[in-house]
Parts: structure tokens; C-alpha cells; sequence
């Protein structure tokens, strides 16, 4: 009963009771210049799995194509031993960028003129022109369409987002991989496919409805933050994690009015100081934030506590309650 299984695995029961052997091929990727990607087993008639996207300097990964035309990951099929391989595209004939000045690095601006079509997933290039980018620029992707773009993904040497950078870029689905510093105003403005994001150390405000109406469900926020402007989150429904570290005594407001307006399923602030300093916090809430006030607070320990009341500690970076 145990072999059983097994076999299964590697037979299939052909006409009259008869078993055939499934034939496996092997799938090969031809990065074409790009980083090494590994090649897949697949079984005849079965899809290949999309692999991971290749990453080349002062170019923008395309697509995977077979004798010439592109792979339909969704429907191809393999039918014998294969080689995908990349196309690309040049990181400085798809962006605009403008360099910063004194420095060896570089702002994305957004794309140029007339380029079409535009490839449907888009890792933002880490060099162009041997600049390292590190920032996208005030509006640079404003309003795109999901019919021309499915995904935009930042790698994680960006840390700086301008003033409606991605606004309305509704059903896209992008990816922040870095920490952020910087995000202005309305930068993310109705991102619904924004669902995570992390602010890193350094990032002091958090700008006017820099995350209005995105579809966040968690947010990180650092030691170094002073303030939470106005609007900031407001009507992100989804976001029901807030990671929070105590903010400067001295900060007059530590979060403004509204900043988590209509924030609908937050429940609790999972904060990394005492209670004396949560407490501080919550003294120092502008109106309209409701939700926030009234979420519970579980309190950061490494260990799990011996005494009562709510605490937390980090699991593969989720914040779990003891």
C-alpha cells in the first residue's frame, strides 16, 4: 500500500489496463546576458512554471521567448526539450531619469514618449546609464493603465518615492522590495494592489495621503518617524497591522488629522516601547482617527512574559500575539 503512491507518481494507466511511463524534458533558460536562472523538469504536456525574472544591468527584462515567439506561461505546454530565452530591453530607451547632482546615482522620471507597447511587468532598472537608481521622481508613473501594465516592482536600492509617483495606478499590482525614506504627497494614492509596505530608518513624516485609499494590510513604521500628516492612510480599509516604535517626546502632533480615517479593520498597534510611551502617543492624536485610538496595543517581548496582559514578538516578520 505504501509503494502505491509512488507509482502513481511516475505511471499513468493507458487503454485496456495498460501503464505508460510519464516522460519528463527539461526546460532550459537562456538569461541572453542577464543573471542565471535555473532550469525546471517539466513533464510533456504539462506548463512550465514561471521562473524567477532575470536582472542585467542598464536593462529591462521583457519577456521569455521559444524559437522566436513569446511563451504564453498560461497556456503553452512542453512537448520536448526546450531553451526560453530573454529579451530585453534597454533601461534608457523605456525610462526617463534625470541624475542626482554630486552623486553617482539617478531618479526615474517615467517612461518616454511614445514607447509601445509597454511591457505588461516592469522591474524598475538598479543602473541606468551607470547611474545607480535610487528614487522615482514626482508623478512619474501617474495614472497608468492596468491594460497596458500588470506590475511594477521596486527593487530594493530605491528609497525615495516623489509627489504622485504612482497615484491612481489602480489594479496594478506593485511591489516595494526596499525601505523607503522618502514618500510624498498622494504617492501611492489609490495603489489598491499596494498591500505592504515597509518605511525605513530615516524616514521622519509621512506625507499628506501618501497612502490614501491603497489596498495596504500592513505597514512598518521606524524609530526615526516624527509625524504622520494628515490623511495619510486614510480609507485603507484593508490595513489591519500597524508596527510602531515610540516617536520623539518632543514632536508636538504624532499623528494628524484623519491620517487613519475610515481604516476599518484595524484592530491592534503592535508597538515596540512601554506603555508610558504608547500612552504619549495616544495623547498627541489628532482628530479623525478613531480606529487608531481605539485599536488595542500589545506591547513587544522577545521572550514569552510571565506576566498578564497583551504582547507580541516577530515570526518570519509577522507580528504574533503570545
Amino acid at each position: 500500500m505504501l509503494l502505491l503512491p509512488m507509482m502513481l507518481l511516475s505511471c499513468k494507466t493507458g487503454g485496456e489496463g495498460e501503464e505508460t511511463q510519464t516522460v519528463y524534458y527539461t526546460v532550459t533558460f537562456n538569461s541572453n546576458g542577464g543573471s542565471e536562472i535555473p532550469s525546471q523538469k517539466s513533464a510533456a504536456g504539462a506548463k512550465v512554471k514561471i521562473p524567477a525574472e532575470p536582472t542585467y544591468d542598464n536593462y529591462v527584462f521583457d519577456e521569455w521567448t521559444y524559437n522566436g515567439k513569446a511563451w504564453d506561461f498560461n497556456n503553452d505546454t512542453v512537448k520536448g526539450d526546450m531553451t526560453l530565452t530573454a529579451q530585453w530591453i534597454s533601461a534608457d530607451s523605456l525610462f526617463k531619469y534625470s541624475p542626482v547632482e554630486n552623486t553617482e546615482n539617478a531618479c526615474i522620471t517615467g517612461f518616454k514618449d511614445g514607447y509601445s507597447p509597454l511591457p505588461q511587468n516592469i522591474v524598475l532598472p538598479k543602473i541606468i546609464n551607470g547611474l545607480n537608481v535610487v528614487a522615482v521622481g514626482e508623478g512619474a508613473f501617474k495614472d497608468l493603465s492596468s491594460e497596458d501594465i500588470s506590475s511594477i516592482v521596486l527593487h530594493e536600492n530605491i528609497v525615495s518615492v516623489g509627489k504622485q509617483a504612482f497615484e491612481n495606478c489602480k489594479d496594478i499590482t506593485i511591489t516595494v522590495k526596499g525601505a523607503l525614506t522618502s514618500v510624498g504627497m498622494c504617492a501611492f494614492g489609490s495603489c489598491n494592489k499596494l498591500t505592504s509596505i515597509v518605511l525605513g530608518e530615516g524616514l521622519e513624516i509621512v506625507s499628506p495621503e501618501a497612502f490614501i485609499e491603497s489596498g495596504l494590510t500592513k505597514i512598518t513604521l521606524p524609530k526615526t518617524l516624527r509625524y504622520i500628516d494628515e490623511d495619510a492612510f486614510k480609507s485603507c480599509s484593508s490595513l489591519g497591522v500597524i508596527v510602531m516604535h515610540p516617536v520623539e517626546s518632543g514632536t508636538d502632533t504624532v499623528i494628524g488629522n484623519g491620517a487613519f480615517r475610515e481604516c476599518t479593520s484595524v484592530k491592534t498597534v503592535f508597538f515596540y516601547g512601554e506603555k508610558a510611551e504608547s500612552d504619549s502617543i495616544l495623547a498627541r492624536v489628532s482628530s479623525g482617527n478613531d480606529s487608531f485610538k481605539n485599536a488595542k496595543t500589545s506591547f513587544y517581548s522577545e521572550e514569552k512574559p510571565t506576566e498578564s496582559g497583551s504582547f507580541w514578538h516577530m515570526v518570519d516578520g509577522t507580528p504574533r500575539e503570545w
